[in-house]
C-alpha cells in the first residue's frame, strides 16, 4: 500500500454568545457547535468540542472496524460503539485524563466471535484518531451472536 499524505479541513462562523456553525468540504449539512453547559455560558443543546472530540474517537473506530470486517468477511447484524471521558486539571490546564471506548458488535455466528475479535483488536492499533490523541484509551470489546439472543 502507497502512503501519501492526507489533507482535511473544517472552519467555524461564530453566530452569537457561545454558538458557531462548523463546516467541511463535501459535507452535506453543517454542525452547530457551542461551549459545553458544564462551562460558563455553555449552550444546551448543542455538539460541544468535547463531544465532538469523543465522537471523532468512535466514529474512527466504526469507519476502521467495517474496513477490517468487510475485509474478513465478517457476518454482523449491528454494531455500535459509545464513548464517554473524563476531563481533569491535568499540571494546571484541562485536557481529557481518560476516554473509555465501549464498542459492541452482535454476530450472525457464533463461530465468527474470534474473527470478530481479531478485528477489533486490530481496529483499536489503526485507528487513526485513537493513535493520534494523547488522552490514555481504554477499550471495552462486547461480542454476542445470534443464536446468544436465541435462548435469552
Amino acid at each position: 500500500m502507497e502512503h501519501k499524505k492526507l489533507f482535511f479541513e473544517t472552519s467555524i462562523v461564530w453566530r452569537e454568545k457561545t454558538t458557531g456553525v462548523m463546516v467541511t468540504p463535501g459535507a452535506d449539512e453543517p454542525i452547530e457547535v457551542a461551549t459545553p453547559i458544564e462551562f460558563p455560558d455553555g449552550a444546551e443543546g448543542k455538539w460541544s468540542p468535547e463531544t465532538l472530540f469523543l465522537g471523532a474517537i468512535s466514529s474512527c473506530y466504526m469507519t476502521t472496524f467495517l474496513s477490517f470486517a468487510k475485509r474478513k468477511n465478517l457476518a454482523f447484524i449491528n454494531f455500535r460503539c459509545h464513548a464517554a471521558g473524563v476531563v481533569e486539571v491535568i499540571d494546571g490546564k484541562l485536557e481529557f485524563a481518560l476516554v473509555e471506548v465501549f464498542p459492541e458488535v452482535h454476530l450472525m455466528e457464533e463461530e465468527q466471535k474470534s474473527i470478530a475479535e481479531e478485528i477489533l483488536k486490530r481496529t483499536e492499533k489503526y485507528c487513526l484518531i485513537g493513535n493520534s490523541v494523547k488522552s490514555k484509551i481504554l477499550y471495552h470489546h462486547l461480542i454476542t451472536a445470534e443464536q446468544e439472543s436465541a435462548m435469552a
